[in-house]
C-alpha cells in the first residue's frame, strides 16, 4: 500500500490540494519528499494506527489514511518540521535494508516451495505400483 502511494506520486491517493503541494515539493526537493509525505501521513495518524487491534485492521487503515488527509498545511508542516532531517544517505540505507529483506523473503519462499515439492514427490505413489 505504501509502495502504491509512491508509484502514483500520491496523485490518486491524496485530495488535489495535498497532492499538488507534494508535487510542488517534489520538483523543488526531489524524490525524498515522497518519503517525507508518507512519514507525515503516518505521523499525523499515529494515534489511529496504534489503536488498531490486529494486522488486518492496520492494513485497512493504512489503505484508507491518505484519502482522509485534507489539510495540506498540516501535511506539509508535518513533512518538513515534525519529521526532522531526512538525509539521502539515510533513505539509501533504509532502501538497501528493505531490498535485502525482500531478497531474504524471496529466498525463504523458494526454499519453502522446493521443500514442499520434494515432500509431495516423496509421498506420491510410484509408477511401479500402478
Amino acid at each position: 500500500f505504501i509502495g502504491s502511494w509512491f508509484q502514483a506520486l500520491f496523485i490518486n491517493i491524496l485530495p488535489p490540494q495535498c497532492y499538488l503541494r507534494v508535487f510542488d515539493s517534489l520538483i523543488y526537493e526531489g524524490p525524498k519528499i515522497l518519503y517525507r509525505t508518507a512519514l507525515a501521513i503516518l505521523k499525523i495518524n499515529e494515534h489511529v494506527l496504534l489503536s488498531c487491534s490486529d494486522g488486518n485492521e492496520l492494513t485497512n487503515m493504512l489503505r484508507a489514511l491518505p484519502k482522509s488527509q485534507y489539510d495540506h498545511f498540516e501535511l506539509m508542516w508535518t513533512a518538513f518540521e515534525r519529521i526532522g532531517g531526512l538525509p539521502q544517505s539515510m533513505i539509501d540505507r533504509e532502501c538497501a535494508i528493505a531490498r535485502q529483506r525482500q531478497a531474504e523473503t524471496a529466498q525463504v519462499r523458494r526454499f519453502s516451495m522446493s521443500t514442499r515439492r520434494m515432500s509431495l514427490a516423496s509421498h506420491a505413489p510410484s509408477r511401479q505400483h500402478l
